[in-house]
């Protein structure tokens, strides 16, 4: 069988026939037979291959055959011409559409924060900043996927440099890091040393939950010393300088605007004295406002992305696996019922360690409804907003501590 015939369709594929005659010379009685069977063969093959091909003729397919286009009304011609004409578009510039509508709501999106910022700058604030964020992304994403081959043998180098000093390149700078955080708090402390008495206190709670570790000889310390550090640093930025306090200060003032939205729902479902029945009517509705927040982040994808962000940022730093580090970032507004909810999907495959860790997050931290009632009593936003993002690499910390990961 030539090439050719090989590459026909299955019913041009015809098993050879019996030889009409024997080595020996002789006729072969059974030629005649088997002859006829191939026959068969050949024919059923045939209508097997003409069955598959009218399975797969479509319904409008086969109306296509028998359409005679010149019978359509003329005014539904006219009428269907800019639809076609629309479809032929977007079939021929389909690649470019998205992009086109990217940039469309971009300069809409830019457009509406310039006639904000004119009309009221500090409420626009946000958007400026949200706006920013979006916008460095993207840029950066588009060097990435546009121009990353391109730009990837020139910091192939600088990677392999880095990775084949890492070991020191870590070690000098948790050296900075250290000698820097002691210089500022000696100096921070120098003419108040009885502030230091605390310093102890913290070094013997971490000395009996070491005692007390399950696995005392197989802790990671990489995720405690971190998880400590990180906790300190955010102390002495947000207590001790003015830029750190006025960040937090602003993300406190953000919550705070995203809650009574919480109230505002309550208010038109109970009546302007919702907040005379405070847990049932205006507590319940901020647990249930997250809930469904979350619920739709989810749906679009959203938490899927953050999950992945922050998890880079833990790993890179703790070393801690993405879902306990979703977690104890979850714990900083929501509860310890509410933030496994980001992880949904992989509880069941959750070590015991990160089950642990997850436990000593939430209960590290206050849940977003209790948020809410400090905020209602009056507290400002600042300050528990504060404790509960030095509580979340503490508790990563602690937790490692306790219980570290064997598996």
């Amino acid at each position: 069988m030539s090439k050719n015939d090989a590459s026909m369709t299955s019913f041009s594929t015809i098993p050879e026939k019996t030889p009409e005659k024997l080595p020996n010379g002789e006729s072969n009685q059974a030629f005649e037979d088997d002859d006829s069977v191939c026959k068969s063969d050949e024919k059923q093959q045939i209508e097997t291959a003409i069955q598959e091909l009218k399975e797969q003729i479509t319904d409008d397919d086969h109306e296509d055959l028998y359409f005679d286009e010149s019978k359509v009304n003329p005014v539904v011609k006219i009428l269907i011409s800019p639809v076609k004409m629309l479809e032929e578009l977007f079939n021929r510039y389909k690649r470019f559409i998205p992009i086109i509508v990217v940039v469309i709501i971009f300069l809409g999106v830019t457009a509406y924060m310039v006639v904000a910022l004119i009309w009221n700058f500090n409420r626009a604030l946000t958007l400026m900043v949200i706006w920013l964020v979006v916008v460095a992304y993207n840029i950066y994403a588009f060097i990435r996927d546009y121009f990353g081959n391109d730009l990837m043998p020139y910091l192939k180098p600088v990677y392999k440099t880095v990775n084949k000093n890492m070991f020191w390149l870590q070690w000098v700078f948790v050296a900075c890091v250290v000698g820097g955080l002691a210089t500022w708090i000696a100096i921070d402390t120098s003419k108040r040393p009885e502030q230091l008495i605390s310093g102890a206190g913290y070094l013997v709670f971490l000395f009996i939950l070491f005692l007390t570790s399950k696995h005392p000889e197989r802790v990671r310390w990489r995720p405690v010393f971190w998880g400590l550090l990180i906790q300190v640093c955010l102390g002495m930025f947000i207590l001790r300088t003015q830029a750190g306090f006025d960040a937090f200060n602003w993300l406190g003032n953000i919550f705070q605007t995203f809650i009574n939205y919480a109230d505002e729902g309550a208010r038109f479902l109970y009546g302007d004295d919702f907040a005379d029945h405070y847990f049932a009517m205006k507590v319940l509705s901020i647990v249930i406002y997250f809930g469904a927040f979350i619920s739709v982040m989810y749906y679009i994808g959203a938490m899927q992305w953050l999950i992945f962000k922050i998890a880079f940022l833990m790993q890179i730093t703790l070393g801690t696996s993405a879902t306990e580090s979703m977690v104890a970032a979850g714990n900083i507004f929501v509860s310890m019922t509410e933030s496994p909810l980001l992880i949904r999907p992989y509880i069941n495959d959750l070590t015991t360690s990160e089950l642990h860790a997850v436990m000593t997050a939430g209960f590290g931290t206050i849940a977003g409804s209790v948020l809410g009632a400090y905020l209602g009593f009056g507290i400002k936003a600042v300050y528990v907003i504060m404790a509960c993002f030095m509580a979340a690499p503490c508790a990563l910390a602690v937790s490692k501590l306790v219980y570290p990961e064997t598996k």
